[in-house]
């Protein structure tokens, strides 16, 4: 994970991660 709370997708995008 890249930021607590917050993923980045292959996109380039930011999600929310699912853990």
């Amino acid at each position: 994970m890249t930021t607590a709370g917050s993923t980045t997708t292959a996109r380039g995008r930011r999600s929310r991660a699912s853990w």
